[in-house]
């Protein structure tokens, strides 16, 4: 099967632009380029043919700068310089119309473990997976595009009177069926061109992207009753299938960052980690490009260090009138005597030495800053590609070391206002609340424990491994939910590979 991908370099070089597609979507420009070399390159180690469609300043980028191993490079794209660059979905509509022999066209934020299968390479017609429980949108994309140009276009006649729209995301786009494909991108592209000049003049049209992508080949399909192959034919409606990064490559052979999740700071670590694990050379070569481009640190991976003096909060309080014998110095020692010196109320004592004891681990995370990041996540990544799932959820876990929790009787938001008020130090009989402090890269990051992020409880001071956990959970009778097993695999991925807050022993 050949593979084909496209690059539209107008949207990055117009500024922003309404939907954040300036950057394809992501946070910065070089997780744009993160992405396009991490699906590139995975393509290539199932692909021999993966070609791209591009325009002069996109070769010049990907083929020149990035040097990323494209097999056939057209930049057919130079004639859509003139036209709205919140017109996405043009060049990819060009893309699939030129097309002679099959294909499948892979957009540049999907990432595959493994080859598309033969149903999907031999079929007529393939998408990524059907929308259909998003008919508020489609009807609206498609009301706005017929008040834009003032007429509805034949192919969306039936459409206007219904309120059931079924569509299909083209994260994965083709099939053997060239010449059906290539009528359709025609259809659509003549729809732009005949009403370019209505459409220059709408700040909005961005909306119509969909309608002419997802919405109008389904229904040319149906009418030309053609069958449309799904590579996941089950997406749910919040798309999280395609989405668990976390599970690579064991557990989760295929992802699209799709819509807004590009712009997800741990979508944007996740992308440049795995390329920077899975093709380190193409990583040190596009990261000094980036760096070297954008003359800043990694917005996502680089943190300033926390300067705050130790125990800022502990003193604060103990400074206030009334409250404290004069504090020298900032030792552990000064603030213990201080604690000692305070009135004899026994909840405004609770209280500050709730507020010492976070303040004391924050000290101690504040020791791991600089430890190596990088050498944990290749562990990490490691052992998740030589796992199968009883291995997994058989190897025992603990806290990391750069993880504390500390139980108090209130919650961050009064402990880190330092606030004296009667009425927030009368203790009373609810539950309590945990929080967790830890280094996230360079940085102390101090939270509220909720949901699911209680379960750490079990690794505090401990080692389970992710079976016994189940066992735990099944003795308590916490395990009411279909699948136990699955959620308690995906809650131990989360936690090692995005927050970092469980290791491997």
């Amino acid at each position: 099967m050949r593979i084909v991908q496209s690059y539209w370099s107008l949207p990055s070089q117009s500024g922003p632009i309404k939907e954040g597609r300036e950057n394809g979507g992501w946070k910065h420009k070089r997780y744009h380029y993160f992405s396009m070399a991490l699906s590139c390159l995975l393509l290539r180690r199932f692909y021999d043919e993966v070609e791209l469609v591009t325009d002069t300043a996109g070769k010049n980028l990907l083929i020149d700068v990035l040097g990323l191993p494209y097999t056939n490079v057209s930049t057919a794209l130079d004639q859509f310089s003139d036209y709205p660059p919140v017109l996405w979905a043009l060049p990819k509509l060009y893309t699939y119309s030129i097309q002679k022999n099959k294909f499948l066209h892979v957009d540049g934020d999907v990432f595959i473990w493994e080859a598309f299968k033969p149903i999907i390479t031999q079929a007529a017609i393939v998408a990524q997976s059907p929308e259909l429980e998003h008919d508020e949108l489609y009807k609206n994309s498609l009301l706005y595009l017929c008040d834009s140009i003032g007429y509805v276009p034949e192919p969306f006649v039936s459409s206007t009177s219904t309120n059931d729209f079924k569509a299909l995301n083209a994260g994965v786009l083709g099939g053997t069926d060239v010449d059906f494909i290539s009528s359709y991108a025609m259809t659509a592209i003549g729809i732009i061109k005949d009403n370019i000049d209505e459409l220059k003049l709408n700040c909005h049209i961005g909306s119509i992207n969909i309608v002419l992508e997802q919405l109008l080949l389904h229904i040319l399909s149906e009418k030309s009753n053609k069958k449309i192959t799904y590579v996941i034919p089950d997406l749910s409606y919040d798309s999280k299938e395609v989405l668990n990064f976390h599970a690579v490559p064991i557990f989760q052979k295929y992802i699209h960052l799709l819509g807004a999740t590009k712009r997800s700071p741990i979508a944007c670590e996740q992308v440049e980690l795995r390329l920077k694990y899975e093709f380190p050379d193409y990583y040190k070569r596009i990261a000094k490009v980036v760096d070297h481009e954008f003359a800043v640190p990694n917005p996502i991976l680089k943190h300033d260090i926390d300067n705050q003096p130790d125990f800022a909060r502990t003193q604060a309080i103990l400074r206030k009138k009334g409250i404290y014998a004069k504090i020298e110095g900032n030792t552990k020692i000064s603030i213990i005597k201080s604690i000692i010196n305070i009135l004899s109320n026994q909840s405004i004592s609770h209280y500050v030495r709730n507020v010492y004891n976070l303040d004391k681990n924050k000290k101690l995370c504040k020791n791991f800053i600089n430890k190596d990041y990088w050498l944990h996540k290749q562990r990490i990544y490691s052992m998740l590609e030589k796992s199968s799932r009883q291995e997994f959820l058989s190897r025992p876990l603990t806290l990391a070391p750069s993880v504390y929790i500390t139980q108090t009787k209130w919650g961050l938001k009064i402990l880190n206002k330092g606030n004296l008020y009667k009425h927030n130090f009368e203790l009373n009989n609810s539950e309590p609340y945990y929080i967790i402090t830890q280094i996230k890269e360079d940085k102390v990051v101090e939270k509220e424990m909720s949901g699911w992020e209680k379960l750490l409880l079990y690794f505090h001071n401990s080692t389970l491994s992710g079976y016994e956990l189940l066992t735990e959970l099944k003795d308590s009778g916490f395990t009411q939910q279909i699948n136990i097993e699955q959620s308690i695999l995906d809650f131990i991925l989360i936690e090692m590979v995005y927050t970092d807050r469980l290791i491997p022993i």
